[in-house]
C-alpha cells in the first residue's frame, strides 16, 4: 500500500496545539480548479494506518528551557469541523498535501492519498457533537515529550492506530512556556477498506 508523510517544517507553535490533525478519505469524486490550478483531487474512502510521529524542535537548547509537555494521540469518531478547511486563528490555512514516500512526482496521475492533514493548529479539534454512537473522542495515547530530546512513537504493526474514511486523529501537545519552533512527520499508509 502507499505511504506517505505530512511535515510540519520550522512552525512556531507558542501555546497548545494540535500539531497533526488527519482525516482519512471519504468518496469524493469532484475536482476544483481555480485559475487553471487543480486545488483538490478525486478521493477513494480508505482506512489509513498511522505508523509513526516524530515532533523535535530546534529552538530550545539550555537545561531550563527542557520542559515537559504533554502529548496525547486523540481519536474522534465523527468530524472535527475544522479539518476539512484547515482554518485556524485568524483564517490562517495550514492544511498541507501529504507526499509519497516513493515518488516526488505530484501530477494528475500519480499517487494521492486522498487525507486531509493540518498541522499546528491552534485551534483544537473537538466532537461536533452529534448524538451518534461512532461520534466519540478516545485518547489513545497519553504520554510526554521532555522538548530537548524530542518525540518519536512507531509501534509494532498490530499496534499502530487504524482510522476509518471520515474519521479524524489529531496529535495534540499542550502549551510551552514560550514560543517553540518545531519540525514533525507523520508517517500513514491508505490501506484500502477493511470493513464497511
Amino acid at each position: 500500500m502507499p505511504i506517505f508523510t505530512a511535515i510540519i517544517d520550522q512552525r512556531a507553535v507558542a501555546a497548545e496545539a494540535d500539531m497533526f490533525q488527519i482525516k482519512a478519505p471519504i468518496t469524493d469524486t469532484g475536482q476544483t480548479t481555480v485559475g487553471g490550478v487543480r486545488t483538490n483531487f478525486p478521493e477513494t474512502a480508505s482506512d489509513i494506518r498511522v505508523r509513526e510521529i516524530r515532533l523535535g524542535q530546534f529552538t530550545e537548547f539550555a537545561d531550563a528551557a527542557a520542559e515537559l509537555l504533554s502529548v496525547r494521540i486523540i481519536k474522534f469518531g465523527g468530524d472535527t469541523g475544522l479539518i476539512d478547511t484547515g482554518n485556524a486563528a485568524g483564517g490562517t490555512n495550514l492544511r498541507v498535501v501529504p507526499s509519497p514516500i516513493d515518488s516526488h512526482n505530484h501530477s494528475d496521475t500519480g499517487t494521492w492519498s486522498g487525507a486531509r492533514v493540518v498541522v499546528t493548529n491552534p485551534l483544537l479539534a473537538k466532537d461536533t457533537g452529534f448524538a451518534l454512537a461512532a461520534n466519540e473522542t478516545k485518547v489513545i495515547v497519553a504520554d510526554t515529550v521532555n522538548v530537548a530530546a524530542g518525540w518519536w512513537w512507531y509501534p509494532p504493526e498490530e499496534e499502530m492506530i487504524i482510522i476509518k474514511p471520515g474519521e479524524a486523529l489529531v496529535v495534540r501537545l499542550s502549551s510551552p512556556a514560550d514560543s517553540i519552533t518545531w519540525n514533525g512527520t507523520l508517517v500513514f499508509e491508505n490501506i484500502g477498506r477493511a470493513s464497511p
